[in-house]
């Protein structure tokens, strides 16, 4: 009987043996994997800093392009699908006021000026013939 129960308390020492390195194995896998994630995650999180900081340069690049555009009409090469289009844009205006020149060598004098002390406004200058004509 004494025999068989040291045989019985070896036998269950070995199952909790074996039960011990069945855990320690999968906690050394639990490890990995959480490293492997870790790392994915970092790797993921560096990956968005870099397409975040070209998005960033992108936008930034766009919206100097579409000022230039604006104010300056520069051409643009713009790729529509697999079309290569030249986008123009209409010249700036100068924003001022816009007198007619002088006809005639005549240079507008203080005799224009209204009663009040205020300068009349200049009437529109004419078109020449070719510029009314219709084609």
């Amino acid at each position: 009987m004494f025999l068989q129960e040291i045989i019985e308390c070896v036998a269950k020492v070995w199952v909790l043996k074996l039960e011990q390195d069945e855990l320690q194995a999968n906690q050394e896998l639990m490890k990995a994997a959480l490293k492997s994630v870790q790392e994915d995650t970092k790797t993921g999180f560096q990956r968005m800093d870099v397409m975040f900081d070209d998005l960033k340069a992108r936008v930034a690049l766009e919206e100097r392009r579409t000022v230039d555009h604006i104010l300056f009409g520069e051409k643009q090469k713009l790729t529509v699908g697999n079309e290569d289009k030249e986008d123009i844009a209409p010249k700036p205006t100068n924003l001022g006021v816009m007198l007619p020149e002088p006809q005639d060598g005549k240079v507008t004098s203080d005799e224009d000026e209204d009663q009040d002390g205020g300068n009349k406004v200049a009437p529109r200058a004419e078109l020449p013939q070719s510029a009314t004509s219709t084609r």
